[in-house]
């Protein structure tokens, strides 16, 4: 009786132990819900960065056909302005050509006018020779002579006036037009000077995306490094969970012939110790009783906190392919920004390439257009930004499912080794002990069941 208060001591002090040991089992389930939670944060976070992401991108996407709209009325205006140029400069031509033909016409007129003062010269020194005539006569002629001489001469002013004005009018258009030349050479030596800028600038941001395009690609590896890794832990959970049900059966199998064992057992000390005192027998009865109790409490307990880890396992089976699901879907959209992005690049490289031959007919409206480019150009800039932190958010999550991955490793080891099964063997050890002392003291029976003697685990 001693040896039986002593072993069920030391059973209590095993139940002890397996209750100190789900309580650790506990705690380890609730830092495991703890890092469940924070990761569950860190995927909301990451969750509205994606939606701010995404909403700054339609923004800029917006932007961009508005940007592409402008552009056209300003490719428009371009055509226009140019056309108006050549027009400018087709009639400065002409302007010049007039010019020419009027100073043309003007040397000619005077080579004419020389020619009749030359003429009226020998008129008049003709009609000096006529002076010889009668004085009356004479006065008349010269009286015509002298009228005629000075409709001549206010004719050839007023012609000559006439052609001064024209060339006076023409050199003032042609200095107009210079200036607007010179104007127009400065607006295009100063477009020359933003279009170099933003092709530096473009250059930048096309390093940039091919650094960004290298981090996606990285996240992608270490994303299928873990999906890999995912599934090896599957596997190896399949195989743990499987031996674990072989375990359980093999527990239950054991236990069935242990409750069988200890009916046998029981029978048959009822039959041997029927000359023993009642009290005695009292207590055995009550000992039994108390051993087979602990053991079922035992083992339900054991089974209970099986089941009980499985659902968390499964739950975080389940957490982890929604996040390397979550983890893919914004590797795609990743992608997708850094495609998008690069299109936008080599878009506004061609337009810069094109619009640095048609800047020099361009006007006013060409500095407009580039400072809508220098504005797609900064917005492109900070979505790369934005993708920048998406990534470094992405890996963060990355080593958030390796914790989750440890935390499942470790649930694995705790059902591969129950602490429950040295209190087994403990409480089978103290029946079959009981049982010999029984034996012992009133001598081994002829036959019955309590010769079986099944292995643990049989």
């Amino acid at each position: 009786l001693q040896v039986s208060g002593a072993a069920c001591i030391g059973g209590q002090g095993e139940v002890l132990a397996l209750q100190a040991s789900l309580f650790q089992a506990q705690l380890e389930l609730q830092a495991g819900q703890r890092g469940q939670r924070q990761a569950g944060r860190t995927q909301e976070d990451l969750s509205r960065a994606l939606q701010r992401s995404e909403r700054d991108l339609q923004g800029a996407l917006q932007h961009r056909r508005e940007t592409e709209r402008h552009n056209q009325d300003l490719q428009l205006a371009l055509e226009e302005a140019r056309s108006a140029l050549q027009e400018r400069e087709e009639q400065r031509r002409e302007a010049q050509g007039e010019r020419a033909r009027q100073e043309e016409e003007s040397e000619r007129t005077i080579r004419e006018l020389r020619t009749s003062l030359q003429t009226k010269e020998q008129l008049i020194e003709n009609y000096c020779e006529l002076l010889q005539d009668p004085t009356e006569k004479r006065d008349s002629l010269l009286q015509k002579l002298r009228l005629r001489i000075k409709e001549r001469d206010q004719a050839l002013e007023r012609a000559v006036d006439d052609k001064f004005r024209t060339v006076a009018e023409k050199e003032e258009e042609a200095r107009r037009l210079q200036l607007l030349l010179r104007e127009k050479e400065r607006d295009l030596e100063r477009q020359r000077c933003v279009l170099s800028n933003n092709e530096e600038t473009i250059t930048s941001l096309e390093v940039l995306v091919r650094g960004k395009a290298l981090q996606l690609e990285q996240v992608c590896d270490a994303w299928r490094n873990v999906q890999r890794q995912q599934l090896e832990s599957k596997e190896r959970l399949s195989s743990i969970l499987r031996e674990r049900d072989a375990i359980i059966s093999q527990l239950q199998a054991a236990l069935h012939a242990r409750t069988q064992e200890a009916q046998d057992l029981r029978c048959s000390l009822l039959a041997h110790v029927k000359s023993a005192p009642s009290d005695v027998l009292e207590e055995l009865q009550v000992r039994l009783q108390l051993k087979d109790r602990l053991f079922q409490e035992v083992m339900a307990d054991r089974a209970h906190q099986t089941q009980e880890h499985q659902e968390q396992v499964q739950d975080l089976l389940r957490t982890i392919s929604s996040r390397d699901q979550y983890i893919q879907d914004s590797a795609g959209r990743l992608g997708e920004v850094l495609a998008e992005q690069t299109g936008r690049l080599q878009e506004l490289r061609r337009q810069l390439s094109s619009g640095v031959g048609s800047a020099s007919h361009s006007g006013p409206d060409s500095a407009v257009e580039l400072q809508v480019v220098q504005e797609e150009l900064r917005l492109a800039l900070r979505s790369g930004k934005e993708v920048q932190e998406l990534a470094s958010r992405v890996d963060s999550l990355t080593g958030t499912l390796h914790v989750k991955e440890q935390i499942i490793r470790d649930l694995q080891r705790q059902m591969v080794e129950p602490s429950g099964l040295p209190l087994v063997e403990r409480l089978t050890q103290e029946v079959q002990h009981l049982r010999e002392s029984l034996v012992q003291r009133d001598g081994p029976p002829a036959t019955g069941p309590i010769g079986r003697q099944p292995g643990f685990g049989a």
